[in-house]
């Protein structure tokens, strides 16, 4: 009984995310529009590395998955994004935190569920916008995408979404040693963005930092969810690369717990 009573709160926070992303809809649309501007200037510069190459690959890619990998990487950046990072600030510097301690709720789970409600309409459109601009670059270039890789990218990119929360929400604990976070959080994503692929690939950095960026949890991002529905992931490759996402989230997962009960000892609910 206490377990349904519990699933049901959970799922009520569900709810009041997927209410919160309605009605800030507009805010989604006009930050989907935002990546078209980088895809154009992707386009026009792959375009003309391509065209004065003068050979059929670079860095790996041919021309037409180097378009799709600017396509999908704008696309899957938008929807792993996280922007909650100021509310646990907020909680955490102004003391709004002690309502959730007073309360039978768990602060972690309601900002995983909070955050996947937010994600569930947005992640509907992203995922319709893929399939519909991979249905016509199949139809007017004749590349195949089949439904094993499609299949495939939907569990690395659900795989991708919890680490990149689980990624934020530790970056956001870290309110409770610094009270002005905003530009250090904004710093983090910029880096983040950039080296988990999310505006070039990480092979014109070198097999190096390919190698490197393998042991790390940012390419599982953007990078790697892009390449699996890319076709350039091998089957073997995509086993390891959920293996070691899986691996991430635990030690994410013992890593905030441990900083949030070193930090609930700084708590001293200022302003609450």
């Amino acid at each position: 009984m206490r377990i349904l009573e519990a699933q049901y709160k959970y799922l009520k926070v569900l709810g009041i995310g997927f209410k919160h992303s309605i009605e800030y809809r507009a805010d989604f649309v006009l930050g989907l529009l935002s990546c078209f501007f980088p895809i154009v200037i992707q386009y026009y510069l792959w375009t003309a590395i391509f065209t004065h190459s003068g050979t059929n690959s670079v860095f790996g890619y041919t021309y037409n998955q180097m378009l799709i990998y600017a396509v999908l990487a704008a696309l899957v950046t938008k929807l792993v994004s996280t922007d909650f990072e100021g509310e646990v600030t907020n909680d955490v510097r102004m003391g709004g935190l002690s309502k959730y301690l007073v309360q039978p709720i768990s602060y972690f789970f309601y900002r995983i569920y909070r955050f996947a409600g937010e994600k569930l309409l947005h992640a509907m459109i992203v995922f319709i916008l893929i399939m519909g601009f991979l249905f016509f670059y199949q139809v007017n270039n004749h590349i195949t995408i089949t439904l094993s890789q499609t299949l495939l990218f939907v569990l690395v990119i659900m795989l991708a979404l919890m680490l990149k929360f689980l990624i934020s929400y530790a970056v956001s604990v870290i309110a409770f040693w610094i009270h002005e976070c905003n530009g250090l959080f904004l710093a983090i994503n910029v880096i983040t963005v950039i080296i988990s692929g999310g505006i070039f690939p990480i092979d014109i950095f070198g097999d190096t930092a390919v190698s490197i960026s393998k042991s790390l949890p940012f390419y599982y991002l953007t990078y790697f969810p892009v390449n699996v529905l890319n076709g350039k992931v091998g089957f073997d490759d995509i086993y390891a690369g959920v293996v070691i996402q899986l691996i991430w989230i635990v030690i994410f997962m013992l890593f905030i717990k441990w900083l949030w009960r070193i930090g609930m000892k700084r708590y001293i609910a200022s302003g609450g």
